[in-house]
């Protein structure tokens, strides 16, 4: 069953989605991992969360980009998985 709870856990911030891909792949950069959220996003596999605080408490600013003029750092998956 899908709970909130379960749904905590499947989210990510970015920063987390972002070491774990850097690992595999040294070369990614901000730029192209902000292009992939999107694309993903825009496929609709993909939620993106806006940053919920002050924009200087962002720990790697970097990896924030603005969606219709929200600054978006979290990572969804838009359907249930399992």
């Amino acid at each position: 069953m899908w709970t909130a709870g379960r749904r905590r856990r499947l989210s990510a911030v970015s920063l987390t989605c972002w070491n774990y891909l850097k690992e595999w792949h040294p070369q990614l950069t901000p730029g192209a991992f902000q292009d992939a959220l999107r694309k993903l996003y825009d496929a609709g596999r993909l939620r993106l969360g806006g940053w919920p605080r002050m924009l200087d408490d962002i720990p790697q600013p970097q990896l924030a980009f603005f969606v219709s003029s929200t600054v978006m750092y979290y990572a969804h998956p838009a359907h249930p998985i399992g």
